[in-house]
């Protein structure tokens, strides 16, 4: 009876201590539960969109023992296949501080910009695709590339807009 009473205030002291020592999350990462946390916090963005793709990357740490993992925006963007970043996002998780990760979650595309744009050399042959949305709305002298749920266009001057394929009518390549 006496080693329950011990485990037992183990236990609650460990739980009542959990915040005071999740070692690894610095302040400004939220709340987080004695029990268990969950959170998503949002760091930047690109405009109101997220990307058509997703990567993430997680730092791990487990039992306060041992922490390891890579949760930099740039290994993000690799896992994802990503070029050109339109959100970055932090999320959270602890459960009894026995698990503990935090991962950074960033979308964007990855339509290839042609070098003769940020030199200043707009080659317009480039950029001769045109997007008919179902509204009617006729987006010319765009490059257009398709990815699993969406359909970017990306302008002579760097600009995308990433358009819901239910909101495509059609696609021509190469008007001139």
């Amino acid at each position: 009876m006496k080693n329950f009473r011990i485990y037992t205030l183990v236990l609650f002291v460990g739980i009542f201590m959990n915040a005071c020592i999740t070692i690894g999350y610095g302040t400004g990462f939220g709340p987080q539960g004695a029990i268990f946390s969950s959170t998503k916090q949002g760091l930047g963005s690109r405009g109101k969109l997220d990307g058509p793709l997703t990567g993430s990357a997680c730092v791990h740490n487990f039992i306060l023992l041992a922490a390891f993992g890579d949760a930099s925006a740039e290994k993000a963007a690799n896992n994802g296949r990503i070029t050109n970043i339109y959100t970055v996002n932090r999320t959270t998780f602890n459960l009894l501080s026995l698990y503990q990760n935090l991962c950074t979650v960033v979308t964007g595309d990855n339509v290839p910009i042609k070098n003769e744009i940020s030199s200043g050399k707009n080659n317009e042959a480039n950029f001769n695709d045109v997007i008919t949305l179902k509204n009617g709305e006729v987006i010319k002298n765009v490059k257009a590339a398709i990815t699993a749920d969406s359909v970017v266009a990306v302008s002579s001057d760097g600009k995308t807009i990433v358009y819901k394929k239910s909101e495509v009518k059609g696609i021509q390549n190469n008007v001139k």
